[in-house]
C-alpha cells in the first residue's frame, strides 16, 4: 500500500494519483521540452543560411525603423497614399521632400521637395504627386518610381482636394477647388499629359465634392456630394448625392439622393454597372440606358465591409 503524503490516504500500489484528493504519489516524470513540434529541435542546429537570413530581415527591419522614424528621417506617410507592390512614398518633417522607398530592397529616390501628396500609379512604375506652386496653388507632376522623366500634369490649381485613378492607371481624376469658388474635377492622362475633359465645373451650393470611383477604362466617374453645413445648424436633414458621369462631362445622372452617411459605389468589372450600396438599399445603374434599378431594400441597417475592418 502507498500512503498519501497529503491526506495520509492509503492507496493500492501502482497508483500514481491518491483516489482521495489527487495528489501524487509518485515523483512525476520531467516534462520534454518541446519546440514548435520539432523533435530535436535546437537554435544552435540551425545551418549558417538561416541565421544570415535572419540577421539580413532584422537588419532590414532596424534600417527602415531608422529611416522612417530617426533623427531627421520621414516622418508619414502622404495623406491616401496608395501602395502598388514593393513601394511606398514617404515624406520628410523638416523640409517636406518626397521619398520612393522600396520596402524589400531599401532602394530610396528623392522625387522632390515641397510636396504636398504623392500616389505610386498601379503599374508600380510611375507616380504622380502634389507640389506647392506660386501664390498658394498647386502642381502636378507625374514621373517615375526613381523620379526620372518628369511630366507636368497640370499648374496653377486651388486647394487641391483628391486623386481617382483607373484601374490600370493611364487616366486620372483631380478634384480641386472649395465650396466659395466651385468645386471642379479634371481628367487627365497619364502616359500623354493630357487634359480629356472636365465633368465637373465650378459646382456651388455644396460643401463638398469627392470621386468616389473611375470605371476600369477610364471613359466614367462617379462623385459625391454634401451639404453638411446645413446639418451643423440644424435647419434642414444632410443630404448626401452621387452622381455618374462621362469624362467630358457631356451626361450626368444622379444615382442617389439621399441622408445616408454610410454608403460606397463602385463599377463591376467590366465596367457595365455601377453598384451603390446605401445604408438601407442597394442600387444597380446600368452605364449604358442610365437605367436604375434597386437590387435591395431592407430594414436592416447595410455597411459596407471596408468600413469594419
Amino acid at each position: 500500500m502507498q500512503l498519501c503524503p497529503r491526506c495520509h490516504t492509503e492507496n493500492e500500489d501502482g497508483l500514481n494519483f491518491c483516489r482521495e484528493c489527487g495528489a501524487a504519489l509518485q515523483p512525476l516524470p520531467p516534462m520534454p521540452q518541446m519546440h514548435a513540434g520539432v523533435p530535436g529541435f535546437a537554435l544552435k542546429n540551425l545551418p549558417g543560411w538561416v541565421w544570415g537570413a535572419l540577421a539580413l530581415v532584422l537588419s532590414l527591419a532596424a534600417g527602415a525603423y531608422l529611416l522612417l522614424y530617426g533623427p531627421g528621417g520621414i516622418y508619414s506617410i502622404p495623406y491616401g497614399e496608395r501602395a502598388y507592390g514593393n513601394w511606398i512614398l514617404a515624406i520628410t518633417d523638416e523640409d517636406p521632400t518626397l521619398y520612393s522607398i522600396n520596402v524589400l530592397t531599401g532602394e530610396k529616390y528623392q522625387i522632390a521637395r515641397d510636396v504636398y501628396r504623392g500616389f505610386i500609379l498601379p503599374d508600380e512604375k510611375r507616380l504622380v504627386y502634389v507640389v506647392r506652386g506660386r501664390n498658394d496653388t498647386w502642381d502636378i507632376f507625374l514621373c517615375n518610381i526613381r523620379g526620372e522623366n518628369k511630366k507636368t500634369i497640370v499648374t496653377g490649381l486651388s486647394d487641391v482636394a483628391d486623386f481617382e485613378f483607373s484601374a490600370d492607371g493611364s487616366v486620372l481624376a483631380i478634384t480641386w477647388g472649395d465650396n466659395t469658388s466651385g468645386y471642379n474635377v479634371d481628367v487627365y492622362s497619364t502616359r500623354s499629359g493630357r487634359k480629356l475633359g472636365s465633368p465637373v465645373s465650378s459646382l456651388k451650393g455644396v460643401k463638398g465634392l469627392y470621386v468616389s470611383s473611375m470605371s476600369a477604362n477610364g471613359r466614367y466617374i462617379v462623385y459625391d456630394t454634401d451639404n453638411y453645413q446645413q446639418y451643423e445648424t440644424h435647419t434642414t436633414p444632410t443630404t448626401y448625392a452621387t452622381y455618374l458621369v462621362d469624362v467630358k462631362g457631356e451626361e450626368t445622372t444622379t444615382i442617389s439622393e439621399t441622408s445616408d452617411f454610410f454608403s460606397s459605389t463602385f463599377f463591376t468589372k467590366d465596367g457595365s454597372r455601377v453598384i451603390y450600396i446605401g445604408e438601407y438599399n442597394i442600387w444597380s445603374l446600368d452605364v449604358s440606358s442610365r437605367k436604375r434599378e434597386r437590387i435591395y431594400a431592407g430594414a436592416e441597417h447595410l455597411v459596407p465591409v471596408w468600413w469594419i475592418v
